[in-house]
C-alpha cells in the first residue's frame, strides 16, 4: 500500500506530526488546510504551520516555533526521500506486490497438492505394497515442494 502524503486522514496526519487528533481538529478551526473530502496534504499543513508561525511571530519564543516546524518539515522530507531511495535500491518492496506474490505461491502449492491424487491414483491402485505406496506419495510431495522451491528461487532473482 502506497501512502499518498497529499491525502492523509486526520489520524494519519496526527501520527505523522506526532500530535493528537484533537490538536489537528483545533488547527482546522484555525484554518489548517484540507480538501473537500477532509484529507490533508502533509506539505500544505507544514507550509500552513510555518506561515502561521511567521505571521504571529512577535518575540523570539514564537520565532522558535517557525524554526521548529521548518526542522520538522525537513526531517519529514528527508524521511520520504530515504524511503524512495531505498525503494529504488530494492531495499524496500511494495506490500501489495509481496501480498500478490504470496497469494500466487500459496495458490500454486494448493493446486499442486490437490493434483497429487490424480497424478498417482492409478499407480497406488495397482500397488499392494504399503511401503511402495508411501514412497510414491513421498516422491510426489517432494516433486511439488521442489517445483515450488524452483519457482521461488527464479522469481526472487
Amino acid at each position: 500500500m502506497k501512502i499518498d502524503f497529499a491525502k492523509l486522514s486526520q489520524a494519519e496526519i496526527s501520527r505523522a506530526l506526532g500530535l493528537t487528533t484533537k490538536t489537528i481538529a483545533r488547527w482546522v478551526s484555525d484554518g489548517c488546510p484540507r480538501d473537500a473530502n477532509g484529507k490533508y496534504s502533509l506539505a500544505d499543513v507544514f507550509a500552513w504551520r510555518i506561515a502561521k508561525a511567521e505571521i504571529s511571530a512577535q518575540d523570539e519564543g514564537e520565532k522558535s516555533q517557525k524554526d521548529k516546524w521548518l526542522t520538522k518539515l525537513r526531517k519529514e522530507q528527508a524521511l520520504i526521500a530515504e524511503i524512495e531511495r531505498k525503494k529504488l535500491e530494492k531495499q524496500y518492496v511494495d506490500i501489495d506486490e509481496v501480498n500478490s506474490y504470496l497469494f500466487s505461491a500459496a495458490r500454486q502449492i494448493r493446486d499442486n497438492i490437490q493434483a497429487i491424487p490424480e497424478r498417482i491414483s492409478a499407480l497406488v491402485a495397482v500397488e499392494q505394497d504399503a511401503w511402495k505406496c508411501k514412497r510414491l506419495m513421498a516422491e510426489e510431495i517432494d516433486f511439488v515442494l521442489h517445483d515450488l522451491s524452483n519457482k521461488l528461487s527464479v522469481e526472487a532473482t
